[in-house]
């Protein structure tokens, strides 16, 4: 049995089909009341104002030999013109342009409600006008004196505006099937055009919500369509980049902690099962355990460094910052090292160097570009950091003078895990960099850095000085 598809009522095809249909059926309602319904009241209107201008001519010419005059006007007209004179009580005929209605001239006229009507409200200075739906008549009655012995009645029949009206009745049923009809057949196609767009966008939403990150959304149909298929293209894009790199951080990470693992258990092993009775080689072998741990610990910390940077979702609230003082404090966390293997860490820094960020992360970027400068400083052991205010800007550089980097690995020393082929083994886990490009560019501040092979490397920042 075929499973019925039940409607959705809160769709984007069902609410624009019912809108069409509502617009249909608001055409064909103001068509009747304007066409049908409203069509008497503006020809009673009109004709008021027609029949009162006919009076007013008519009352200009009622002098002397007046039939004549009120004969061409009621045939210019295309109405009829009747004078009726009352005498001791009684209503005759004194002038009539056609005789139909009232009879000839000189002939008794039986006053209807409608003449009635007119003889009771109107006076010689203003007519009144009255439909008589008994006999399909217009009338239009004023005074020709001030006596108000002498009643002009212009008339007209009102059975051409009935057949009108019953034509237009009936023509008006038939437009409203028409309207009906194509409101739906229309509002159905535009319905559909409109949310076939939107369901092929959704079903390849559902392909993502699965991983699967090699959908592409199409970018057809309106504009509104074709401009969320680019930002879900785009969201596709940098998904399918963040993938990529867990993929390179687990592979990564799972090669970094498996190499000092094997070699810590390893060397465990060997204290426990041979050299454990032997004091120099157990503290030889110690010592290579307590490397590889650093070692671990390092990275760990590094991995931990690099995620609170990128994290996106954590606010980042700059402050207004002293970045004479974050500098001194990286380059204290170095005097061991520098005491224990002979560097030279020369500090060129003017006082109060005012920057807004945030004093954590500028002083970790501080110290990975002080680390990098230590690890690649060659025999000299020199590092200069230097910083210093120039056009509204503070501009913090560190040098060293030690291997340099080929001009086509500038670009490629930002990456994760990146490090240049050095003679000397290398402290670190090649996170530093990664993590100093990170936290710059959350601080929108312009990076970069010059170096040339065996003459060294310059690293450098600059940040807007605070006032």
């Amino acid at each position: 049995m075929k499973k019925v598809r039940k409607i959705d009522v809160n769709s984007i095809g069902f609410r624009s089909w019912t809108a069409f249909v509502l617009l249909g059926l608001f055409i064909i309602l103001f068509l009747w009341i304007t066409q049908v319904v409203f069509l008497q009241v503006y020809v009673n209107r009109t004709k008021k104002d027609e029949f009162a201008a006919v009076g007013r001519e008519l009352m200009t010419k009622y002098y002397g030999d007046y039939q004549k005059e009120f004969g061409q006007i009621a045939n210019r007209s295309s109405c009829t013109v009747d004078l009726l004179r009352q005498t001791g009580g009684e209503w005759t005929v004194a002038y009539s342009s056609s005789g139909v209605l009232f009879g000839d001239e000189g002939d008794k006229v039986d006053m209807s409600d409608s003449l009635s009507y007119l003889a009771q409200n109107a006076n010689w200075r203003e007519g009144v006008y009255r439909t008589d739906n008994a006999t399909s008549q217009l009338y239009y009655g004023v005074y020709a004196d001030a006596a108000e012995s002498e009643l002009l009645v212009i008339s007209q029949s009102n059975a051409l505006l009935d057949s009108t009206t019953k034509i237009l009745q009936i023509q008006m049923g038939i437009a409203s099937i028409i309207i009906i009809v194509l409101s739906i057949g229309v509002s159905f196609l535009m319905s559909s055009t409109f949310s076939q767009d939107l369901r092929r966008l959704s079903e390849s939403a559902k392909r993502l919500k699965d991983n699967d990150l090699s959908v592409h959304f199409d970018e057809k149909g309106f504009s509104e369509a074709k401009e969320l298929a680019r930002t879900l293209n785009y969201a596709t894009a940098e998904l399918q980049k963040t993938e990529a790199l867990r993929q390179e951080l687990i592979s990564n990470v799972s090669h970094d902690l498996r190499t000092p693992l094997t070699i810590i258990k390893g060397y465990a092993e060997m204290i426990r099962d041979i050299t454990g009775e032997d004091p120099a080689k157990r503290e030889e072998q110690l010592g290579v355990i307590l490397k590889e741990t650093d070692r671990l610990s390092g990275l760990v910390n590094d991995l931990l460094e690099l995620s609170r940077a990128q994290n996106q979702n954590k606010p980042f609230t700059p402050q207004r910052v002293d970045l004479s003082a974050i500098i001194a404090r990286a380059l204290d966390s170095f005097d061991v090292l520098i005491k224990r293997d002979g560097y030279v860490l020369e500090k060129d820094v003017e006082d109060e160097l005012w920057v807004m960020g945030d004093a954590k992360q500028l002083e970790l970027t501080v110290y990975n570009l002080v680390a990098n400068a230590i690890n690649y400083s060659g025999r000299e052991k020199y590092i200069l950091v230097q910083a210093k205010a120039t056009d509204g800007k503070v501009k913090c550089v560190v040098q060293d003078h030690g291997v340099g980097i080929p001009e086509e690995q500038l670009a490629t020393i930002w990456q994760r895990y990146y490090r240049v082929e050095h003679a000397r083994e290398v402290v670190g886990t090649g996170l530093g960099l990664s993590i100093v490009q990170t936290i710059l560019t959350r601080h929108n501040a312009e990076y970069g850095v010059e170096s040339k092979v065996d003459e060294g490397s310059t690293f450098w920042f600059e940040l807007p000085l605070s006032r």
